[in-house]
């Protein structure tokens, strides 16, 4: 475990970069890689403060998930459902790139919180045509003070 020292001198170290907190889809499996520093999803109380920034491969089995739409499905840790919609997302030739604004719904209670990617393509009436989805992962959600405020 980290000293105090250890925490605070990595706080201040320059140039660090985002890119380290990447969550990333894995194309055969489909599962969610959580970096050792992104576990922590907010603290009870937070709302629209955290983002989890996400990588997946553009195409799976040859289907182009760039022209999906993009949501996360959630747990909380009290076992409340919830969808959030995703942002910033940039296409490349071989990545899609996206962000979820962990909302404060997600981080009500204290405990693990389980999440999903969940891709979908609709046609003009709203139908679904393709979906495409991942395998939990999970964070956390920490103990706080906050909340009680709308």
């Amino acid at each position: 475990m980290a000293s105090v020292e250890d925490v605070l001198a990595s706080m201040a170290e320059p140039n660090r970069e985002e890119e380290e907190l990447c969550f990333v889809i894995d194309k055969d499996f489909r599962l969610i890689s959580v970096p050792e520093r992104g576990t922590v999803l907010g603290v009870e109380g937070d709302k629209d403060v955290n983002l989890v920034r996400f990588r997946m491969p553009r195409y799976y089995r040859g289907t182009d998930l760039s022209d999906f739409a993009i949501e996360v499905h959630y747990d909380n840790a009290e076992g409340e459902r919830g969808i959030a919609p995703t942002s910033d997302k940039t296409v490349s030739e071989d990545a899609v790139r996206f962000t979820w604004v962990v909302g404060k719904d997600v981080v009500s209670s204290k405990g693990t919180v389980r999440f999903t990617v969940y891709c979908v393509k609709k046609d003009a009436d709203g139908t679904i045509e393709q979906a495409f989805g991942t395998t939990i992962g999970t964070g956390t959600s920490l103990e706080g003070l906050g909340g009680d405020e709308n």
